[in-house]
């Protein structure tokens, strides 16, 4: 996990958005894995993070954000849509996904859904790769 400065955090929206992706992640794998406390803990750390952001930056009317969403049913990654920006505008991958989104916003965000769709489709991955097939010859 990269580490960042408070000052980084604050005045970088690049670094910003990377460290809010890293808490996200950390979130869902928490609520993964049934660490309630933390789950808790961080995400009260990363509201008062959020609000002292907007403190330091400019006011909410001079900015327009985007959302980046990834498409598909939780825990289910083979329904994968795409991901879409502000629920309106599907692309196949996150990175032209993103780039759209900061074409036409200040601020782009990428939803938990990401994340966690990412998660799903590395457990189904590691699922398919435990699965040893079976020599079995039937007379």
């Amino acid at each position: 996990m990269q580490k960042y400065t408070f000052q980084e955090v604050m005045t970088n929206p690049r670094k910003q958005r990377a460290f809010l992706k890293q808490i996200d992640r950390l979130i869902a794998l928490g609520k993964k894995h049934g660490y309630v406390e933390a789950v808790i803990a961080h995400s009260a750390n990363r509201k008062l993070l959020v609000d002292a952001i907007k403190l330091f930056s400019h006011t909410e009317s001079e900015k327009t954000f985007a959302i980046v969403h990834a498409d598909y049913e939780e825990f289910r990654p083979e329904t994968f849509r795409g991901y879409t920006v502000n629920k309106d505008r599907r692309f196949p991958t996150l990175d032209e996904a993103v780039e759209y989104a900061a074409s036409i916003a200040d601020r782009v965000a990428t939803s938990s859904t990401v994340d966690n769709y990412e998660c799903d489709l590395e457990d189904q991955k590691k699922k398919a790769r435990s699965r040893k097939p079976t020599n079995a010859v039937m007379h």
